[in-house]
């Protein structure tokens, strides 16, 4: 079956040589330009006593007057955010909205507090906008993002489907397709003569659809037996277990002697987060190299899939020296996602299972129900990257760290029903 699961979302590119400074000015422009499409006069880096406002806006309608933060950043915002734009307000009496914008989602404790704040009586009325909110601005503005022609192959996956903001390119649609939840390709929609070639190089640039081709919305479909085939991607492989008492992997759990310490502390430590009375969400198991990191996490696993907390916890372990590109860490969580169902810890999903490899993995559709499933039953699922230290050794391999990266910040911000080990 193949389906849109993950919700239309705009991607904010800019070139990789741009400062900060100058990331941040376009994107300033970029929310100043959508306000003025909806009626608001748009001032920017307006400097005040003691501050900086990034954007002032007047509606043409109303006169209301609305103080605008706009944070290009990709990792999940801190409540300190919305606290630090609100005292500004406070110092304009004459100002009667503030708004934030970001690229980025909310952390677990700024939803909160946005949540808060959109539902009580403010002197100044605030709002969030986040990818999905700006996507909804840009096609009520009287400048719309082009129509979605492309339809998927029978058998394909549609991950994630982006709108595509660059200050080089016209607005246009990108379409991650996957097969076994790994990436197949790009598909270019909404401009028939853009080079896709030359596109895929600045997008790849920047760090995203790393090695994935791209293509138009008209290319026959990318054969899964191609040189471009999913294929080629990263293989999630399992911790590999010794065959023997003397082989040198990882030895059998029925093997292990030892440790009951240790192992009890991880047990009580994952109980306590499945019980909601902890709230750390990511651990880490260190020792020298032949330590028996690898095969303790084999033993957590067996003892946490025993009777006692099988629907409870579900341990999911990875081999790390699997890992070829970004994808990984994106194939990892639905290799996971594809094991709790097969082993009836999460019910059947209602649509095809998919995880973007780009853009927050837990703000995608199966996450979110995953998520959601987990919280209503009181389970807890936990990923493990053993032998995590291959992704800090190897330079080619530095955007699988920083996706793992990522991902730890998204789980920390979350503080759900969803862990993540290193060992």
């Amino acid at each position: 079956m193949a389906t849109h699961l993950q919700p239309h979302t705009p991607l904010f590119i800019v070139p990789t040589q741009w400062t900060n400074d100058q990331r941040g000015d376009y994107f300033e422009r970029f929310v100043a330009e959508l306000l003025t499409l909806l009626c608001w006069q748009c001032k920017t880096r307006i400097r005040c006593t003691g501050m900086e406002i990034d954007v002032f806006a007047k509606s043409r309608v109303t006169k209301e007057i609305a103080l605008v933060q706009c944070k290009f950043q990709r990792d999940p915002l801190q409540s300190g955010v919305i606290d630090l734009l609100l005292g500004q307000a406070l110092r304009k009496e004459e100002v009667t909205n503030t708004l934030l914008f970001s690229i980025g989602p909310l952390g677990k404790a700024a939803r909160g507090v946005v949540e808060e704040l959109e539902t009580k009586p403010l002197d100044k009325n605030f709002g969030f906008f986040g990818p999905d909110r700006i996507l909804e601005l840009l096609e009520g503005s009287s400048s719309p993002p082009p129509k979605i022609t492309y339809k998927p192959a029978p058998g394909r996956s549609v991950a994630s489907s982006h709108l595509l903001l660059h200050p080089d390119y016209p607005k246009l649609w990108l379409h991650e397709e996957q097969h076994n939840g790994l990436p197949l390709r790009v598909v270019v929609d909404g401009g028939s003569s853009i080079d896709c070639e030359l596109l895929a190089a600045a997008i790849h640039a920047a760090g995203l659809f790393e090695d994935v081709p791209f293509e138009g919305a008209f290319t026959p479909n990318t054969s899964l037996t191609s040189s471009t085939s999913a294929a080629d991607h990263d293989t999630v492989a399992p911790v590999p277990v010794a065959d023997s008492i003397d082989d040198y992997r990882p030895c059998r759990p029925s093997d292990f002697i030892g440790r009951k310490d240790l192992l009890g502390e991880l047990r009580t430590f994952l109980e306590s987060i499945q019980k909601e009375t902890n709230a750390s969400r990511v651990l880490a198991l260190t020792g020298h190299s032949g330590f028996g990191k690898s095969s303790l996490v084999l033993k957590l696993t067996e003892q946490v899939h025993s009777r006692e907390l099988r629907n409870k916890i579900f341990v999911f372990a990875v081999d790390t020296r699997s890992a070829r590109h970004k994808s990984f860490v994106s194939a990892a969580v639905y290799e996971c996602l594809q094991a709790a169902v097969r082993s009836g810890f999460l019910p059947e999903p209602p649509s095809t299972l998919s995880v973007p490899s780009e853009g927050p993995i837990l703000s995608s559709n199966s996450a979110r129900w995953a998520l959601s499933e987990l919280s209503r039953s009181r389970r807890l699922l936990v990923i493990f990257f053993d032998q995590f230290e291959e992704v800090l050794s190897k330079d080619e391999l530095r955007p699988a760290f920083d996706a793992m990266h990522s991902l730890a910040l998204e789980v920390h911000a979350e503080k759900g029903p969803l862990v993540l080990g290193f060992s």
